[in-house]
């Protein structure tokens, strides 16, 4: 069965007691990396060009002028303590390292600018970054190309959703359904700050599949009026950093997001610093 099939044969008008997820702080709850990504790529925009160091182009991508060392077209960014050289090309959106909700594309244009202009972006310069959305080739035909790079903390989001998911799979509730031979669906509903999200985690059966976290192998769907509106993978990797990996929609196995999860991983590692 695939995920469109669960949604259809079981609406969320007849979940009666939701899976409600706890556990975050703020009045908030559930593993909400695509939630944190998706708002700050729609209300943020790099800066302006600067006359002399770092900046963002008008096509939306940061660009490096003036370098003491060369850049070779990559722009030098930190997540946690993880600095990364990433082609310039790829960068759809920039969040700098420590603004806080609500963010706005003026705060935003403000710290990146406030970095560049002291040289930030260079190598030995890395732009401190709490969020970096990039766009490439996918590698994978279950990848879509876009990946988010958020700071996060070992025992922050991808725990609390390592720790969801291992329960649902050693006990699943109602509102889980097979979907084929190693794959389950379970539907519920997150609360953020009192925002309400419907979702679909994509869990495998296999117990020897694991993530990094010690959870199971699983993707987050959104679903929106009985829809699915995306889905993603969310891995937490060495330095202070999660992935959040976007899917194509299409028939997905254990093996299927296995492979996804190592193609996006080895690109995000691949743009470490060396």
């Amino acid at each position: 069965m695939n995920l469109f099939e669960i949604v259809r044969r079981h609406p969320f008008a007849a979940l009666g007691a939701a899976l409600i997820v706890a556990g975050c702080g703020n009045s908030s709850s559930g593993p909400d990396a695509a939630d944190t990504a998706a708002p700050a790529a729609q209300q943020t925009q790099p800066a302006q060009q600067a006359p002399q160091t770092a900046a963002a182009a008008s096509s939306g991508q940061i660009t490096v002028q003036n370098c003491t060392a060369a850049s070779g077209g990559a722009i030098h960014l930190k997540v946690g303590t993880s600095e990364l050289m990433i082609p310039a090309r790829t960068i759809l959106d920039v969040v700098p390292a420590g603004m806080q909700p609500p963010i706005n594309k003026a705060a935003v244009q403000a710290e990146l600018q406030r970095q560049a202009d002291a040289g930030a972006g260079c190598p030995g310069k890395p732009i401190d970054s709490g969020l970096i959305l990039l766009q490439d080739e996918p590698q994978h035909p279950l990848l879509d190309g876009r990946i988010g790079l958020l700071q996060m903390s070992p025992n922050g989001i991808t725990a609390r959703f390592a720790e969801l998911t291992r329960n649902l799979q050693n006990n699943p509730t109602r509102n889980c359904q097979s979907m084929g031979a190693d794959l389950m669906g379970c539907l519920g509903t997150e609360n953020r700050g009192g925002q309400k999200t419907d979702v679909m985690y994509v869990i495998t059966t296999d117990p020897a599949e694991k993530m990094r976290t010690g959870g199971p192998l699983a993707a987050r769907c959104i679903i929106k009026d009985k829809a699915i509106q995306g889905c993603n993978l969310i891995e937490q990797l060495s330095g202070g950093l999660a992935i959040d990996a976007s899917l194509r929609a299409g028939s997905y196995s254990t093996a299927g997001l296995r492979k996804a999860l190592q193609f996006a991983t080895a690109k995000v590692n691949g743009l470490r610093r060396r």
